[in-house]
């Protein structure tokens, strides 16, 4: 799916990750609440971030390119 009809130059590329989303999160995954569980999800929440970023990339890499 292409999106590049519907992005701005000034639209985030990374989605922001809340205090409160990381406490969501291990409270609603996690069996116990540890330094390692919430480091674990932290780096899984960071991760899809990634992933999104790199495929919105991908997508919208002509469209990107016309912009330099």
């Amino acid at each position: 799916m292409k999106l590049n009809e519907q992005i701005n130059r000034h639209d985030d590329l990374l989605s922001g990750i809340t205090y409160d989303d990381l406490i969501t999160a291990v409270q609603s995954n996690e069996p116990e609440v540890t330094e390692q569980a919430i480091m674990k999800t932290l780096e899984a929440m960071i991760s899809d971030n990634l992933k999104d970023c790199r495929y919105l990339v991908k997508q919208n890499m002509e469209w990107i390119k016309k912009q330099i």
